[in-house]
């Protein structure tokens, strides 16, 4: 003989009439769900967090390649386009005006290098090199570089004696973050050197 109780569990009544042990419930208690819970959501945000950072890391990996390939290359394009100068002129710590012979007709082209800030978005900060017709109006535009900032505040182009000093740093600027996921701090290249013109005849201020 047996009867239910409400909380659905069977006792079965032996017959001597005493009542047997009841049956174990094979469900969980509130506190194992609880702790079950715990553990899967600290394990999802372990991995989570692993996720994120691994991440961050490859984002600024990537954004340290992009800084020291623009350092690079500008670097170079920047020397060449001194080099074959004859006239060059230090309009100012951002301009540097060229006079270079056409490679075809011989005939004197004027150019410059500037240095190109403008708003608050460091992205825009660049170095152009642009063409110049006879009355000194831009005829083309070639992008050398961005994310272009003043190191410590020292001029980007300075003439020294007989040559000319380029300085810049291509990244973060200071205690600063970009969009780029490059981090915090003062993340990026700095480019620094001297080029003395091949073809120059006169050199003038």
């Amino acid at each position: 003989m047996s009867f239910m109780i409400k909380n659905s569990r069977t006792i079965h009544q032996g017959s001597d009439g005493k009542g047997a042990k009841a049956a174990p419930s094979s469900g969980f208690t509130l506190i194992e769900i609880i702790i079950a819970m715990a553990l899967f959501f600290g394990f999802i945000g372990v991995i989570t967090s692993t996720y994120l950072n691994t991440l961050k890391g490859t984002h600024s990996g990537l954004a340290q390649m992009n800084y020291t390939t623009q350092a690079r290359l500008s670097g170079q394009k920047i020397a060449r386009y001194i080099e074959s100068c004859k006239f060059f002129n230090c309009v100012s710590s951002t301009e540097l005006s060229l006079f270079s012979p056409n490679p075809v007709s011989g005939v004197l082209e004027q150019s410059r290098l500037r240095y190109i800030q403008s708003g608050s978005d460091v992205s825009t900060y660049q170095i152009c090199h642009e063409k110049l017709n006879t009355y000194g109006c831009v005829t083309e535009t070639n992008r050398l570089a961005s994310y272009v900032t003043a190191i410590s505040n020292q001029p980007i182009f300075s003439k020294r004696s007989k040559v000319v000093y380029v300085s810049y740093h291509i990244g973060d600027p200071a205690g600063s973050e970009l969009a780029t996921g490059s981090g915090p701090g003062y993340q990026g290249q700095e480019v620094r050197f001297y080029v003395t013109p091949r073809n120059v005849q006169t050199w003038f201020d």
